[in-house]
């Protein structure tokens, strides 16, 4: 059974510190910056009570809000998929479930409540993936750009300890050199990881009942039908339709507003 298995970081949304030693004036815009940011944080509590108490559309309502205020997280899009899911909106759990997994590719919680979901939905399925993108999707792109971040610092500070030590330049060059090189390897993975993560030729149905039709017309007949929680790949779009292909390979098109893109804005 999906529960609410994962609790709100608060230093995910951030607070206001040293305010205390600023004067007068700074010490109350810090205050007010201090409110400004504890809101998300009530909210998100708030709607984890409602789901606590079983209100689950009240907090999957809830949940969106505090998302409206640009406090996107991991955890957020866990309890959101979690609280829609509950709701029984699946193609929206699914949808953010694979937000959560952007942001967090090796999280076990989220990882299993994705599989209990699709397995829960007849004719869903995890998108293939090429070999290539599954290695750069082994950790999310803020990571991979983290760890160039990490050694493009080593590389300066040990160019920095050159010039101080002297006596020390030739034995630090080489450290250098390794440093600068795993950098720019871990910049181009953080590259290729962006491209990796950038799913915008996958969508998900959020709608119940959904006629894939054999053009982009209203009245074009019916090719097949697609379920609330199904994931398909995007193959082609004219004005308010999009051409779509299932699980099976069948092709047919689809209302623009019967889907959610993966990896758009929310």
């Amino acid at each position: 059974m999906i529960g609410l298995d994962r609790y709100f970081d608060r230093s995910k949304i951030g607070s206001v510190a040293g305010v205390q030693a600023l004067l007068g004036a700074f010490i109350v815009f810090g205050l007010l910056c201090s409110v400004r940011a504890a809101a998300p944080e009530t909210r998100f509590e708030e709607a984890n009570g409602l789901f606590e108490r079983g209100d689950f559309p009240a907090a999957a309502t809830a949940y969106q809000q505090v998302l409206a205020d640009g406090q996107g997280s991991v955890a957020l899009f866990f309890n959101l998929g979690n609280a829609l899911f509950k709701a029984g909106e699946f193609g929206q759990a699914i949808y953010f479930y694979r937000q959560a997994e952007r942001s967090s590719p090796r999280d076990p919680d989220v990882r299993a409540n994705l599989q209990f979901a699709r397995q829960e939905i007849a004719g869903a399925f995890a998108p293939a993936k090429s070999g290539w993108k599954r290695f750069f999707q082994v950790l999310s792109e803020s990571e991979w750009a983290w760890l160039a971040a990490l050694f493009g610092t080593v590389w300066f500070v040990l160019l920095a300890l050159r010039e101080v030590l002297p006596q020390l330049r030739v034995q630090l060059q080489v450290p250098a050199r390794i440093a600068a090189i795993v950098a720019i390897v871990f910049g181009i993975c953080c590259g290729l990881s962006h491209n990796a993560w950038s799913v915008v030729n996958e969508a998900v149905i959020v709608a119940e009942k959904v006629n894939a039709r054999y053009g982009p017309l209203a009245d074009s007949k019916a090719a097949f039908i697609l379920k609330d929680g199904e994931e398909v790949s995007l193959t082609g779009e004219k004005g308010d339709w999009i051409r779509v292909n299932d699980s099976t390979g069948r092709s047919g098109w689809v209302q623009r507003s019967d889907l959610k893109r993966i990896g758009a804005p929310d």
